[in-house]
């Protein structure tokens, strides 16, 4: 078995990693980045994220979703995000974190405020 070895470094709030078609992806918080390692250990931005919390899945087809702030992204045929679904009339609060099922089915999660605490909500 092969040591261990660091892939990468001065990462600013990396969160939410994910295994996808041989690659380790997650996303850099702190640079608003999505990054991709091969298996040979190099890694890329693959898409800068404008807005805070973000996180990353896949549809069925094999296209990339970001939830990001109050929008649903999927990357287009170029590779730019465009918005998919709107999700500030569901909840005007930041939504974080995103899983799509074996089904296409896609589910997110945001923290809702109110009262002076914050309640979580799926």
């Amino acid at each position: 078995m092969s040591e261990p070895r660091l892939l990468i470094a001065d990462l600013a709030f990396p969160e939410s990693p994910r295994w996808h078609r041989n690659r380790l992806w997650f996303c850099d918080w702190g640079a608003r980045e999505i990054i991709g390692f091969d298996l040979q250990g190099q890694g890329k931005v693959v898409v800068r994220v404008e807005s805070y919390p973000f996180c990353i899945d896949w549809l069925l087809d094999g296209r990339l979703v970001v939830v990001s702030g109050t929008s649903l992204l999927r990357s287009g045929p170029d590779g730019v995000l465009e918005t998919y679904a709107d999700l500030e009339r569901i909840a005007n609060n930041n939504w974080n974190d995103i899983v799509v099922d074996g089904r296409g089915n896609a589910y997110g999660h945001y923290k809702e405020h109110g009262h002076g605490h914050g309640h979580d909500r799926d």
